[in-house]
C-alpha cells in the first residue's frame, strides 16, 4: 500500500486529474455546444476514442513527471527532502522502466486515435511532447526560459490536441471544413485557441514563479533558471508583466462577451478569474521570501483551474 500512495504522489495525480478534467469539460460541454442536437454529437465522435485520447495524455503527462523526478534528485533533496521519492522509495531503475513504460502507452493510445481518425497530428503531436517532456528534464528545465516555454507550451497542447480530435487541420486549405453536422469550425477554433492562450500564459507565469521558490536547490546545482541568470527583480518584472498581458486580456474578453450577450461568463471572469489575479499581482511585487513565491504558485494554480471551469458557462451564453 505504501508503495501504491508512493506511485500516486510520483506521478502527481491531482495534475493528472486536472489534464482529466480540462479535456473533458472542453469536449462534452464546449465541443458539444456547437452541435444543434446532441444525437449528431455522438454519430461524429466515439467516446471510446475520446477516452484513449485522454488516456494517452495523462500517461505521457506521467511519464514526463517521473522521469522530472529523476534527473531532479539531487535539487530535490535541497529544495523539497520530504518529497523525493527516486532513490529512496523507488530506485531509478524502476522510474527509468515506468517512464519508458507509460509512454509507450500514451504513444500507441495516440496512434491508434490517429489511425482511426486519418489524422496525423495527434500521434506527431504527442511523440513531440514525449521527446520534448525527455530533454525539459534533462537539459532545458536548467535553462532560463527555454524550459519555462516548453513546459507552458505541453500545457495548452492539452486542450489544443481537442482541436484536432474534433476534425481540425493543421496547415491546410480544409483546416475549418466542418464534419458530420458540427456548424462551424472557425467557432472551434476560436474556444480552442483562447483557453490555450490562457493555459499557455499562465503557466509560464507559474514556472517562473516556482523557479524563485527553487533558486536554492537549482543554484547549488549550477542551474541558470531566469531568476538566477537575470537576477530576482528582473524574474519578478517578467512575471508582472506577463501577468498585466493576462489581466488585461482578460478584462478585454469580458467587455467583449458583454457586447456578445455573454453575460454569465463575463461575470465569472470578472469575479473568480480577474480579481483574483489582480490580487496575486499586487502580492506578486511584494513578495520576498520563498515562502510568498510558494503561495503565489498555489494560487496561480486555482485562478487556472477557475478559468478552466468557464467552460460550464458556454451553453448559457451560446
Amino acid at each position: 500500500m505504501k508503495y501504491l500512495f508512493a506511485f500516486f504522489r510520483l506521478i502527481r495525480w491531482p495534475n493528472l486529474g486536472f489534464i482529466i478534467l480540462c479535456q473533458w469539460l472542453f469536449f462534452y460541454v464546449v465541443v458539444r455546444s456547437l452541435f444543434v442536437e446532441e444525437i449528431f454529437f455522438y454519430r461524429a465522435f466515439s467516446p471510446f476514442l475520446f477516452y484513449q485520447l485522454m488516456g494517452a495524455s495523462v500517461l505521457i503527462a506521467a511519464a514526463g513527471y517521473v522521469i522530472n523526478d529523476y534527473f531532479d534528485i539531487n535539487i530535490d533533496h535541497i529544495n523539497k527532502p520530504e518529497k523525493v521519492l527516486v532513490g529512496k522509495i523507488f530506485k531509478r531503475r524502476q522510474a527509468i522502466f515506468l517512464h519508458l513504460l507509460m509512454s509507450a502507452a500514451g504513444f500507441a493510445m495516440s496512434l491508434n486515435v490517429s489511425l482511426k481518425l486519418g489524422n496525423h497530428a495527434i500521434w506527431m503531436g504527442n511523440l513531440i511532447c514525449i521527446v520534448a517532456l525527455w530533454f525539459y528534464s534533462a537539459v532545458f528545465k536548467k535553462k532560463a526560459l527555454s524550459g519555462n516555454i516548453i513546459v507552458s507550451v505541453l500545457t495548452a497542447w492539452v486542450i489544443g490536441i481537442l482541436y484536432f480530435f474534433a476534425g481540425g487541420k493543421f496547415l491546410s486549405p480544409d483546416a475549418f471544413v466542418p464534419v458530420s453536422s458540427m456548424p462551424d469550425m472557425r467557432k472551434l477554433f476560436f474556444y480552442c485557441l483562447l483557453y490555450s492562450a490562457f493555459a499557455f500564459i499562465i503557466s509560464l507565469i507559474r514556472e517562473v514563479v516556482k523557479d524563485m521558490e527553487d533558486a536554492i536547490g537549482d543554484e547549488a546545482q549550477g542551474c541558470s533558471t531566469i531568476p538566477l541568470q537575470w537576477g530576482f527583480p528582473a524574474a519578478k518584472v517578467f512575471c508582472l508583466t506577463w501577468m498585466a498581458v493576462l489581466l488585461i486580456s482578460l478584462l478585454l474578453l469580458v467587455i467583449y462577451g458583454i457586447q456578445s450577450g455573454w453575460y454569465w461568463r463575463s461575470a465569472y471572469l470578472t469575479l473568480f478569474v480577474s480579481f483574483p489575479l489582480l490580487r496575486e499581482i499586487w502580492k506578486m511585487n511584494r513578495a520576498v521570501v520563498t515562502e510568498d513565491y510558494s503561495r503565489i504558485s498555489r494560487n496561480l494554480k486555482w485562478i487556472m483551474l477557475s478559468g478552466i471551469l468557464s467552460m460550464l458557462l458556454t451553453s448559457m451564453d451560446s
